[in-house]
Formats: C-alpha cells, sequence, structure tokens
C-alpha cells in the first residue's frame, strides 16, 4: 500500500502522476495558465526561433531591463547605429505607442508596455505569462499540439522550420515596415544575443515522446492543416494581417485542444472504471467515438462561464481518478506493462486486459479512496485553486475578446471566438466568432474543399475544434448576419447547397497552390 498511501497524501502534486499516466496523450502538458493570445504568439517565437540560446526564456524580463534602460538613455548597446535611419527618440515613440499593446481594462500597472508580437525581436524583452517568478512556457503547448497532430518527429520538425521560416522577416516576404522594425530591433541587441535568431536544429519533444497519429479527430489534427493552410498566406498579407491570422489560430487551436483533453479525462476514467469494476470492454470503434472532437463541447452563441468551470472539472476529477485506479492496479499486483494509455488504441487493448483481470476490486473502496482525495482539499476540487483553477482561467481568457482600456482602440482584437453578449460592463460571454477569425474559419474551410464552399463546410471547420455551429446559421443568427454583413455569404443560385461562402482570402488561396 506504499504506493498507493504515497499518492493519497499527496495526489494533485506532479510528483504524485503514475508513470503510465504522465507518458499517455492524456497528460496535459506543458501546464497551461492564464494567457492572451499575443503572449502565446510571442512565446511561440520564442520557442520556434530562440530556442537554442540559453540567454532567451520565459523570464523576459532579465533582457527587457536592459533593453528599457538603453531606450530611456537613448543609446544603443555598443554605441551601434541604426541601420535605417531611425533616431532614439523616434525608436521610443514607435516601441511605446506605434507597436505597442493596448492595455487591459483591470491589466496591472506593474506590466507596463508590452510590444506587440509583430517581428521576432519584439518578443525578446516583453510579453510572458507572469511579471515574475517562473512563467509557464506557453509555446511548446503549440509543439506540443503539433506534436500530437502529425505523431511524427520529422514532420513535426519540418513544420517547426517551415514556422521558422515564415516568422522570419526578410525584404523578400514582408513588408517595408516589418522589415524597417526587425532591422531597427537587431541594432538595439546586446552582444551576448547578436546571432540569437536561428533556425531550430531540433524539435521541442523528442523523438521518444511520440505515440504515431492518433486514429480520432481531435483538435490538435485540425490545428496542424489549418497551422500549413495559414502559413501559406504569408505573402499575400501585411505583417500585421498575417500575425493577427496566425494568433487567431493559435487561440482557437489551444483552447479546442485544452477542452478536448479535459473532457477525454472524463470519458477516459469511465472507461477505466467499467473495465475494472464492471468487467466491461470497449472495442476500437467505441473508443475512437466517444475521444472524438466533432462530438462538440461548444455551440456558438452559448454561454462560456458554467461550460468551461466544467471542463476544468472533468479534468480534474478525471485526472484524480485516473492515476488513483493505476495507482490501486499496481498495488495489487497487476501487470502495468499491460496498462499503457498512450494512445487510444492502447487504451483499448488495456481495456480488454483489464477486463478480464481474476483479482476482485471493490469499487465502494475505490470510492472511499476517491472522497479521500477530493478531501484532500476541496479548494482544488472545486477549481479555485492549484492545476484545475489555471486550467479554468487558460480557457476563460485565451480565446476571449481583449477589452482594451484605452479609447479609441476597442476595436484592437479581431480574432476572438468568445464576446461579449451586449454593451454593458456586466454582460455575459458568450461563444462568438470576431470579424478576423470568421475570415480566417471560412477560408480554412474553403481551401478544403473542391468547388464551392457552403456553409456545411463551415460548419465541419468548426466542429474539428469542437464547435456546434449549425444554429448560428440561421436567418438573423448570429454567424449568419456576420457572413452576410461582411459580403462573405452568397446564397446558393439553385437553393441546393445552402448559403455560399465566398472567402475574401481566395487570391491568396489560388496563388499559394
Amino acid at each position: 500500500m506504499e504506493t498507493l498511501r504515497d499518492f493519497l497524501n499527496e495526489p494533485w502534486k506532479e510528483a504524485s502522476l503514475h508513470p503510465n499516466y504522465a507518458a499517455s496523450f492524456l497528460h496535459l502538458t506543458p501546464f497551461p495558465e492564464v494567457a492572451t493570445g499575443e503572449i502565446l504568439l510571442a512565446s511561440l517565437y520564442r520557442n520556434v526561433g530562440f530556442s537554442d540560446s540559453g540567454l532567451v526564456s520565459e523570464k523576459v524580463w532579465h533582457l527587457g531591463k536592459g533593453f528599457r534602460k538603453h531606450l530611456e538613455k537613448g543609446r544603443r548597446p555598443d554605441n551601434k547605429q541604426s541601420e535605417v535611419g531611425f533616431d532614439a527618440k523616434l525608436w521610443n515613440k514607435v516601441v511605446n505607442r506605434a507597436i505597442a499593446t493596448p492595455n487591459l481594462s483591470g491589466q496591472s500597472s506593474q506590466r507596463g508596455s508590452q510590444i506587440s508580437p509583430l517581428v521576432p525581436d519584439a518578443t525578446l524583452y516583453s510579453m510572458s505569462a507572469r511579471l515574475t517568478g517562473n512563467p509557464w512556457n506557453p509555446g511548446k503547448l503549440i509543439a506540443k499540439m503539433i506534436a500530437i497532430g502529425t505523431g511524427d518527429y520529422g514532420k513535426a520538425l519540418e513544420i517547426w522550420r517551415k514556422l521558422f521560416d515564415k516568422l522570419s522577416v526578410t525584404e523578400e516576404d514582408d513588408d517595408t515596415w516589418a522589415f524597417l522594425l526587425q532591422s531597427e530591433f537587431e541594432t538595439w541587441r546586446t552582444e551576448s544575443i547578436k546571432d540569437a535568431w536561428k533556425k531550430p536544429s531540433k524539435f521541442p519533444y523528442s523523438a521518444d515522446t511520440f505515440f504515431g497519429p492518433l486514429p480520432v479527430q481531435c483538435p490538435a489534427n485540425r490545428f496542424v492543416e489549418d497551422l500549413q493552410i495559414v502559413l501559406e498566406l504569408k505573402g499575400h498579407l501585411t505583417r500585421r494581417q498575417w500575425i493577427s491570422m496566425l494568433e487567431s489560430l493559435c487561440r482557437i487551436g489551444s483552447s479546442a485542444h485544452v477542452t478536448w483533453l479535459c473532457h477525454a479525462h472524463d470519458v477516459c476514467r469511465e472507461l477505466l472504471e467499467n473495465a475494472v469494476f464492471q468487467r466491461k470492454s470497449a472495442g476500437k470503434v467505441d473508443v475512437e467515438s466517444i475521444l472524438n472532437s466533432e462530438k462538440r463541447f461548444w455551440s456558438l452563441g452559448q454561454l462560456t462561464t458554467k461550460p468551461i468551470r466544467e471542463t476544468a472539472r472533468h479534468y480534474i476529477e478525471g485526472r484524480g481518478a485516473l492515476n488513483l485506479i493505476l495507482h490501486m492496479l499496481e498495488t495489487r499486483g497487476v501487470d502495468m506493462s499491460r496498462v499503457r494509455l498512450r494512445n487510444p488504441d492502447e487504451i483499448m487493448e488495456s481495456l480488454k486486459y483489464l477486463a478480464n483481470l481474476e483479482h476482485k476490486f471493490d469499487f465502494n473502496e475505490y470510492l472511499e479512496y476517491f472522497n479521500e482525495m477530493i478531501e484532500s482539499d476541496r479548494r482544488i476540487a472545486e477549481c479555485k485553486k492549484g492545476s484545475s483553477k489555471n486550467v479554468l482561467e487558460f480557457l476563460g481568457h485565451v480565446a476571449r475578446q481583449r477589452m482594451t482600456s484605452e479609447a479609441g482602440l476597442e476595436s484592437y482584437d479581431q480574432g476572438y471566438y468568445v464576446e461579449k453578449r451586449g454593451n454593458y460592463a456586466s454582460a455575459p460571454w458568450v461563444l462568438g466568432l470576431g470579424p478576423l477569425s470568421t475570415i480566417l474559419m471560412v477560408h480554412c474551410a474553403a481551401s478544403k474543399v473542391v468547388g464551392p464552399c457552403t456553409v456545411q463546410d463551415l460548419c465541419k471547420q468548426l466542429a474539428g475544434y469542437g464547435i456546434e455551429a449549425e444554429l448560428a446559421l440561421g436567418a438573423g443568427e448570429s454567424l449568419g448576419k456576420r457572413l452576410r454583413d461582411m459580403s462573405i455569404a452568397i446564397d446558393s443560385p439553385d437553393a441546393e447547397g445552402g448559403m455560399v461562402l465566398v472567402s475574401p482570402l481566395a487570391g491568396a488561396r489560388s496563388a499559394g497552390r
């Protein structure tokens, strides 16, 4: 009982996770905390192009303090000269006004001026998840999604390097403004990071952590498909437009991935309970079906506060129950090499093995342990503390429209997926696409079909991220109205396919092919 008792003494610590759980696709790593889309994107830059530099990390204040001091003094490191003719006063205004991201309502004044992640060097000095301590690494969450979405180290590294090429600023592929910004930023680098932006030599996760492509439709699969579509848009848009598209995709991809994993914890808990305590197994089709993200977790127009809390609760209870069952099995001498959860195929084989065990497991004993685990810290179980609260806050912020506190910049954020239902402060948050995210989803849907793209194709596109859209497409409904207002939707001439969608980026799509 020693291992099981150790787990029950500290059930919510990372060190208490059972190795078989830690090695599975269910293990949520890196663990998400609060982040905005721009913080997510800035971290992605740092992971893609600055990862080989030991001096660049999520603790951006190490470099940020020195950069701000040089900026205030009006003197570049080592008295270097601008290559594009910026004087120090003008550059100060550019950094603190022209490319500064607006402050959010209620944002801590300690954050100061944050630089929008338009170009690589803009991410060296600001945009971390925390102001002190050890910030979490949002860019590695994107890497994890690519790992799961490809299932192959070589393919993941290829996409990672393509990301580097597209995020890099070149005179040929970027507009003049982006080229000027990056060129000027580079003259403000200290000698220690002079050549820090380099093509990645390896992927953030080693080859032995890959477990093959998941045979289910999940947000990571859809994200990898859409990422390649968005990468091809570069060169057909301004730098700011393209970066906004990439940021919006990362927001919906990461929030959908975390949501899917949280619900996967809940259904896998039920599968293991049925196998261990009721001797009921589940076939491959059953396992894949219940893990399919097209079962939909959200509906456009749906209030988000309660569903997000429910999602976080599914995660923490499912994680606790799965690890409890694994520790109980190991304590009873079960061959744990045959209880593997790395992917759905292994889960199916494990269920078959567990359902035929001769050991008898008492469900009431399991419930007693489960209650003991929950009571060890009720605030974690209620999503008011620890990992469950962090999941709740991540899902509550990353896809939500950023409400700025600066006059004239109310429409700064266009790539959101959660919006206010009403123009008053206490208006509830609901699932709803912003103008840019609408264009993005329509373009991704149109890029996957031959011939006219219909609303059904858009519904299928959103379903890949667990979003139900059919009810929001009727006459006068939110999404249908937005599509018409933006001149994206036209009536089908033969009235057979409903509305036909015309992507505003159709020209770029054709050129990319």
